[in-house]
């Protein structure tokens, strides 16, 4: 097809413009090396990791706190 400047469009590139899918309007492409899965499971296991870290550091301080507390009785007793 010629146009006005005389510049002749490749007919294999006009309608898909290089993606696999002419019908896709977006322009979006089925590619198998989409990593999106694999970085969404790594965000949400890091947010667990981010979430349950400080639950179980107050859950350590707690027991050692009362283990503290334990020898401190078991010792004033023993004085007794």
């Amino acid at each position: 097809m010629a146009t006005k400047t005389g510049y002749k469009q490749n007919s294999t590139q006009g309608a898909n413009r290089g993606n696999n899918y002419p019908n896709d309007p977006v322009g979006v492409d089925d590619d198998s090396n989409d990593d999106s899965f694999y970085v969404i499971v790594i965000v949400i296991l890091l947010c667990v990791i981010l979430f349950f870290m400080p639950v179980l550091m107050w859950m350590y301080m707690d027991v050692r706190q009362t283990e503290i507390k334990v020898q401190k009785l078991i010792k004033k007793l023993e004085n007794k």
